[in-house]
């Protein structure tokens, strides 16, 4: 990010700051100024987002959070970001509230890490994923938490089916 120092009604200065960036960010107070941005920005087909117009802005920056390898990540479209922050923070809170589902998150992980050492190809892998999201044994396992012992049945199951 840079700061820059200038008339913004001068295109010319517009243009040379619009040149390097990868993202535009659109934050003025003066909607001719934020519309001359906004069309150079398409012109040079660089991504903008416009902080005072949530129907013109191309990219959206939403509230986000994570927890345990699940990102969450809410906009209300320009609504409100208050409303974003207080949504985000309720499925946060919810999330954390959530035992068993932080447990399977845990549990995955190490799963999914393990799988990727000892199967290599990615189609028997997602087929594996399948048949455990289906397997009442292991899901009692993954919502308990017991990664030892969700572990030592999955590489059971892949030694039974070779």
């Amino acid at each position: 990010m840079e700061l820059v120092r200038g008339n913004a009604h001068d295109e010319e200065l517009l243009r040379r700051n619009l040149e390097w960036a990868d993202l535009v960010i659109i934050a003025t107070n003066d909607q001719s100024i934020n519309e001359k941005v906004r069309k150079l920005a398409k012109d040079m087909r660089k991504f903008f987002n416009d902080a005072t117009n949530a129907e013109e802005t191309e990219v959206v920056v939403p509230f986000e959070s994570e927890i345990n390898g699940i990102r969450v990540a809410v906009t209300t479209e320009g609504l409100s970001g208050i409303v974003a922050r207080r949504t985000l923070e309720k499925i946060m809170n919810t999330l954390r509230e959530d035992e068993e589902l932080m447990n399977m998150a845990r549990v995955w992980y190490a799963v999914k890490s393990k799988l990727k050492e000892v199967v290599s190809d990615v189609r028997t892998r997602l087929d594996l994923y399948m048949e455990l999201d289906n397997d009442e044994k292991f899901n009692e396992l993954a919502k308990k938490g017991f990664i030892d012992e969700a572990l030592k049945y999955v590489m059971n199951k892949i030694s039974s089916h070779n």
